[in-house]
């Protein structure tokens, strides 16, 4: 609804590829629906045009990350709302980073 068919299309296909159980290891931790609950709040917030590469984090998290050339921003979404979040951006040729944790109802703000 708040994103076009082709989006919604690719996004799922993302989906279905990283929850392949043909991919997995028995050691690796399943995403938990509260999780991917904050993924789609952070996906509704930011209305981005570009979907993000997905992952499985540590715990039950899911990873979205975003690059534009060699910028980047990673979002780990936990549970409960709360997101761990790393920027990479090239400021006068040289690599600047910042990370941090907050909760996705302050994430804009940081």
């Amino acid at each position: 609804m708040h994103f076009g068919r082709d989006w919604q299309q690719r996004f799922f296909a993302q989906l279905d590829a990283i929850m392949d159980t043909d991919e997995w290891d028995e050691s690796d931790e399943v995403i938990t629906e509260t999780a991917f609950t904050t993924l789609l709040r952070v996906l509704l917030i930011l209305r981005g045009k570009r979907r993000p590469g997905l992952g499985v984090g540590p715990n039950g998290s899911i990873v979205a990350a975003w690059t534009n050339g060699p910028n980047r921003l990673t979002l780990e979404c936990r549970s409960n709302d709360e997101v761990r979040w790393i920027i990479l951006q090239i400021v006068d040729g040289k690599s600047d980073t910042a990370a941090g944790q907050t909760t996705l109802s302050h994430l804009l703000q940081r």
